[in-house]
């Protein structure tokens, strides 16, 4: 279980990172970068 924890966390840690990347791509535009990771 701990290794699935650990990489949960990793998961969610390269989803933000993309969130944010993705934010500014957009020019901070938060919804279509929801849109594009969902």
């Amino acid at each position: 279980m701990q290794n699935d924890e650990g990489k949960r966390q990793v998961l969610l840690f390269i989803t933000i990172l993309i969130f944010f990347l993705l934010s500014f791509g957009y020019g901070g535009d938060v919804a279509g970068a929801d849109v594009i990771i969902t």
